[in-house]
């Protein structure tokens, strides 16, 4: 996508968008939330909940990605207010009247991982430590301009590693580094972002930053938003980043890359429901893709939408995409369809949740002529599916219900049964890297496996938040007759931020 073309889009949206941020605020965009004591605000000025902003979520008082937080409240703070040991680290006046400031942030994550038959093999267990080390700093040229960069330094240890990655390994790491220039028109914020940046904004199911190895996947390239009151768009052009093991050997990919559009609408309000609606259109390109046996040039074009929010103690989000485009000279039709259901049982002390996922992801055609069905998803999250990654939305039905409660205070404990089944059975099953389980392809049948899976996450203080997961795959049919078997999984993970 053209930058020339995006930025005239982007103009002539912003009668649309301020027309809908006058209707009804004014000419000036409301926080989504108060600023607080104890966290920062977010950075965008919008009515949207965060993650409908394209920030992420928070973890703990922090957002995930840090870039997302906005600290000037503390420029005006009264001498005698309460302060907090990390405060002087997040204003840092530069210029006599505070326009020009710094904000520094940080994060040391320590994370193991063990499981047992890696591969879902007979061999050795996996015994991996994960550490990532994370400085970034923010700095503020007055009120419309920014400049945000952070470098990780990530290591792995431990009695049996295995392949170690780089984004597992990686001395030192260039992880975010973009200038940003933002400012309002007629009521309408509008920005324009460029350089190496974490990128969310989109369905999570299909864009996230994956947090879970020590290197974040992250891109470079060109961001350019607009943000109303009930309406908001991004338009975004960008490539990944080719991960090298050393310090600073981390360029820009120019045989893999995304561009499109993402937008997001309020939907009118009905009996206690807070709803969006938001349509996308991804364009995704790879130089070497391998489906089966066949490695390809593939374009991809990504259409769908979400329909997300709450109903009364409800919680509803449903993603449907359908994808065409072309691989290795052949044509590619493929669709999924991704639903999460969660209902609040009570408001008393446990807050008891039940939930529901339920998902369709199409396969077929890797292994043999014709269109190909497989579904690509580019950079999904792959906790939602499976911690150990032992699964990915490729060819993939999966149905999930899930209960979670708060036993204390930033406590919360979550589990889950996972049934997992093929779309299609003369594809092969994938994990999620979009890799077949070898000799799969061969086996007739649908049935995976089940997975039982345990969440525990808590938030011990304003700075440090800790999680345990366990998973227990009980493997089906066709991982049994292809020679693969039952297998576990434990992440603990610890992770200190200011």
């Amino acid at each position: 996508m053209q930058i020339h073309f995006a930025a005239a889009v982007l103009a002539s949206a912003t009668i649309f968008f301020g027309q809908a941020a006058h209707a009804q605020t004014g000419p000036t965009a409301a926080v989504s939330a108060p600023p607080t004591a104890t966290q920062p605000v977010p950075a965008i000025a919008t009515v949207y909940p965060t993650p409908a902003a394209g920030l992420g979520p928070r973890v703990g008082r922090y957002f995930q990605s840090r870039w997302a937080e906005d600290w000037s409240r503390l420029r005006n703070r009264p001498a005698d207010a309460p302060r907090e040991l990390f405060d002087p680290l997040k204003f840092i006046p530069i210029a006599g009247d505070g326009a020009v400031y710094a904000t520094l942030s940080g994060e040391n994550r320590v994370r193991l991982n063990y499981v047992t038959d890696p591969g879902l093999r007979r061999g050795r267990d996996q015994d991996q430590f994960l550490v990532r080390t994370v400085i970034g700093a923010d700095v503020h040229l007055g009120r419309n301009l920014r400049v945000y960069g952070e470098l990780n330094s990530a290591q792995v240890f431990g009695a049996n590693p295995l392949a170690i990655t780089p984004n597992q390994r990686n001395a030192l790491f260039v992880q975010q580094l973009f200038a940003e220039a933002s400012g309002t028109i007629g009521g309408t914020l509008l920005g324009a972002r460029v350089g190496r940046q974490e990128f969310m904004d989109g369905p999570p199911i299909l864009i996230n930053i994956r947090p879970a190895p020590d290197i974040y996947s992250v891109l470079d390239g060109v961001r350019l938003s607009i943000n109303g009151t009930k309406a908001r768009a991004t338009l975004f052009s960008f490539n990944t980043v080719r991960l090298g093991r050393h310090a600073f050997d981390d360029p820009t990919n120019p045989d893999e890359g995304i561009d499109g559009a993402t937008t997001s609408f309020v939907v009118p309000a009905f009996a206690g429901a807070k709803l969006f609606f938001d349509p996308f259109v991804f364009r995704y390109h790879k130089a070497a893709q391998r489906w089966g046996t066949t490695v390809g040039r593939e374009h991809r074009s990504f259409y769908g939408a979400r329909l997300w929010g709450t109903i009364g103690d409800g919680t509803i989000d449903i993603t449907a995409l359908g994808q065409g485009g072309s691989f290795a000279g052949r044509d590619i039709d493929a669709q999924a369809v991704f639903t999460n259901l969660g209902y609040l049982l009570d408001k008393g002390a446990l807050h008891p949740r039940v939930g529901l996922h339920v998902d369709v992801t199409s396969g077929g055609g890797a292994y043999g002529t014709g269109p190909l069905r497989n579904f690509n998803y580019f950079y999904a999250p792959a906790p939602y599916f499976s911690w150990g990654v032992f699964f990915g939305p490729t060819n993939l039905k999966t149905v999930g219900p899930n209960f979670r409660i708060t036993p204390a205070k930033g406590l919360t404990l979550t589990t889950e049964i996972e049934w997992l089944r093929r779309s299609n059975e003369f594809d092969a099953v994938y994990n999620n890297q979009g890799n077949p389980y070898a000799g799969t392809q061969r086996v007739r049948g649908k049935d995976i496996g089940e997975l039982l899976r345990v969440d525990l996450k808590w938030e011990i203080g304003k700075h440090l938040t800790g999680a345990i997961w366990a998973e227990h795959l009980r493997a089906g049919s066709v991982l049994t007759r292809a020679g693969f078997n039952d297998t576990n999984y434990v992440g603990v993970e610890t992770a200190f931020r200011f």
